[in-house]
């Protein structure tokens, strides 16, 4: 059983706990553990190989965990976190390949695009070769997932999360490298906001990136970032999930036009659409993000 998602995919798995009053070395440990927690679980359901929401699932859990490691990166140096941010690095990148044909799959089973394919006599041979390509990757995928590699791994994973994070001394507040981080990503997102409307899929996914730490700060430290904070989440995530549906079609086309037979036209032509229909709603979404009123609130919130 896969962990429980939001609406859109994504995890919904939070560690349940406020942050007032607790150290630095018990809130890394908290956060960290949750997605350990969610890796591990989901582990065995991805490496069969026939479960994408178990796929989906451990990767948010990798990358979840991974943004921790990376914001606490000071705090933790002298730890295990550094290599383990890398080691997760390299296995979601395993990962990754089957989960863009998962996503490929689900994009050629939309209503739409069986709709606009229609009775394309190529189709089915069309469909069955990606479905074969899904299939070669997973040796790959469970070499990752399996085996001593991953149980090594997972050793060093939880010895990470229940002895080195839980020692770390510090008297900075998870509160205020929190807000910091949350300043910076804000910032970040702003300055390379135009990259909204490039054609280049790296800049969007760039974007993307960004809006997804502002989501993940304001989803891990709700409980002290107040009612701002909240709005923000809630705009910077639907901006993200249009702009991972971008890169979806994008990935989608370039990989269609790279390997296989040839895409049918009506297939195309579909992808267009939908690509275009999100691009304005990125633009419609990104005023409210920017809204100069709204900034400010935001800015008075993390200042405390």
């Amino acid at each position: 059983m896969g962990e429980r998602l939001s609406s859109d995919g994504e995890s919904a798995a939070q560690p349940g706990a406020g942050w007032r009053g607790i150290g630095l070395g018990e809130a890394v440990r908290r956060l960290a553990a949750c997605r350990l927690e969610a890796f591990l679980r989901n582990a065995p359901g991805a490496a069969c190989g026939e479960d994408p929401e178990a796929l989906h699932c451990a990767r948010i859990a990798i990358r979840r965990l991974r943004y921790v490691l990376r914001t606490f990166r000071g705090p933790l140096k002298g730890t295990g976190a550094r290599q383990a941010e890398r080691d997760l690095q390299r296995v979601n990148r395993a990962l990754g390949s089957v989960r863009d044909s998962d996503v490929g799959l689900e994009l050629m089973g939309e209503e739409s695009v069986v709709r606009a394919v229609g009775e394309n006599r190529r189709w089915p041979r069309f469909l069955e070769h990606h479905r074969q390509a899904r299939r070669l990757r997973l040796p790959v995928l469970r070499r990752h997932l399996r085996g001593s590699s991953y149980a090594a791994l997972k050793r060093r994973l939880e010895r990470l999360v229940t002895s080195e994070i839980p020692a770390v001394s510090s008297v900075r507040s998870p509160e205020g490298l929190a807000r910091r981080a949350l300043e910076k990503a804000l910032a970040r997102a702003l300055k390379i906001g135009r990259w909204r409307r490039s054609g280049s899929l790296k800049k969007v996914h760039r974007l993307r990136i960004e809006l997804r730490r502002i989501r993940y700060l304001t989803e891990d430290f709700q409980d002290i970032l107040g009612p701002e904070g909240e709005r923000l989440r809630r705009r910077a995530h639907r901006i993200e999930r249009s702009l991972g549906r971008i890169r979806d079609l994008g990935s989608a086309q370039a990989h269609l036009a790279e390997y296989g037979p040839p895409a049918p036209r009506a297939l195309l032509r579909e992808l267009d659409r939908l690509a275009c229909a999100e691009r304005k709603t990125v633009e419609s979404r990104w005023t409210r993000l920017a809204e100069p009123r709204f900034l400010r609130a935001v800015g008075l919130e993390l200042k405390g």
